[in-house]
């Protein structure tokens, strides 16, 4: 599915400069995008996916602080310290 894809990419963006700094193992990596992902989608209602890259967009640019918390925490609960 087309908004899952760009919500993974989004989560890997943010989590790019961690992955650098070796602050994620690859496990602990792949458990966040994971995890982000499904927990954004089990938000939004099953007609109100956004489903072209326009609408995909402009919900991540909307959403974009809370996508970053909730990857934040996931983070800071999987990442190595």
């Amino acid at each position: 599915d087309y908004f899952r894809i760009h919500l993974a990419e989004h989560v890997k963006e943010l989590l790019k400069p961690i992955w650098k700094e070796g602050k994620l193992s690859k496990d602990a990596h792949k458990l966040i995008v994971k995890k982000s992902v499904d927990k954004v989608l089990a938000t939004v209602d099953l007609h109100q996916v956004p489903a072209t890259k326009e609408l995909i967009t402009d919900y991540i640019t909307m959403s974009g602080t809370k996508i970053e918390k909730l990857v934040k925490a996931y983070v800071d609960r999987h990442g190595t310290r």
